[in-house]
């Protein structure tokens, strides 16, 4: 097993939440519901 600072691993979750984020808004916007991008 690979050791994992606590940094690393919050940094991994904030890149998890931006991921989801752009993978959220391109599906709100390939929908054409842009007010629902403002709850991101």
């Amino acid at each position: 097993m690979v050791e994992v600072s606590a940094s690393s691993v919050v940094i991994l979750l904030q890149l998890q939440g931006f991921f989801f984020c752009f993978l959220f808004t391109l599906v709100v916007v390939a929908g054409g519901d842009v007010e629902a991008v403002k709850t991101c």
